[in-house]
């Protein structure tokens, strides 16, 4: 399956104060009593601290304590007095990882009958799609022999998968690349029209087929072509 970004935990008015102080190296930090409750939970994800001028990334909450990785983000470990602030941040980095992830983009979504065209969403103007994931869950009945799938849009089906990728006799949980640009074909080139993504899935069969066939369509979103 595609990875998906994990971004740092925020939450509003997130503060306390350092319940003893801590040199320039230890892993783990205790807050005022009562205060760790204001932090997010372990479950919840990683979030960025700030104490002074050191950015920590805090990985796990126990009650009033935190387990943190030291100096992070181009800032260094120090040693911090009793009741400095320990505030939750949105930092620098945090933004950029937003950014990228804004710019970059995935479709996504389930073949399950041959006789649907299963919509993945629309593609934005300007996207370059630059890969194409397919993940075979289930193979289609043997009733079609020729079930088979593309991705595409309206007026060019086979737009970033092309035809003749055969659901009926696919290997159950392999998954199938269609990173590579193909003369002529929309994969690969910037498209400066939004696009309605749709799963074409075609069976010759006497009955629609059903299986489950997973497709994760990704893309970037080119910057304005220079004058």
């Amino acid at each position: 399956m595609p990875s998906i970004v994990a971004f740092k935990v925020a939450k509003n008015s997130t503060s306390s104060s350092l319940a003893s102080a801590i040199n320039n190296s230890v892993g783990t930090l205790t807050v005022a009593t009562g205060d760790g409750a204001n932090f997010p939970a372990t479950a919840d994800g990683d979030f960025w601290v700030s104490i002074d001028s050191e950015i920590l990334l805090c990985t796990s909450r126990t009650g009033d304590v935190l387990t943190v990785t030291r100096a992070q983000q181009s800032t260094s470990g120090a040693a911090h007095d009793a009741g400095a602030a320990v505030e939750l941040r949105i930092t620098a980095e945090a933004i950029s990882e937003m950014q990228d992830e804004i710019k970059h983009g995935v479709l996504e979504g389930w073949a399950l009958d041959d006789a649907l065209n299963p919509s993945l969403g629309t593609l934005p103007a300007n996207a370059f799609v630059y890969q194409v994931d397919i993940w075979v869950e289930e193979v289609f009945n043997f009733g079609n022999v020729d079930d088979s799938m593309t991705v595409g849009y309206d007026g060019v089906t086979d737009a970033y998968v092309t035809t003749g990728l055969d659901l009926h006799t696919a290997v159950i949980r392999e998954q199938v690349n269609e990173a590579h640009a193909r003369a002529g074909a929309t994969l690969g080139t910037v498209d400066s029209t939004a696009r309605a993504v749709e799963i074409y899935v075609t069976g010759t069969g006497a009955a629609p087929g059903t299986g489950k066939v997973y497709v994760a369509l990704h893309y970037i979103v080119a910057t304005s072509e220079p004058a």
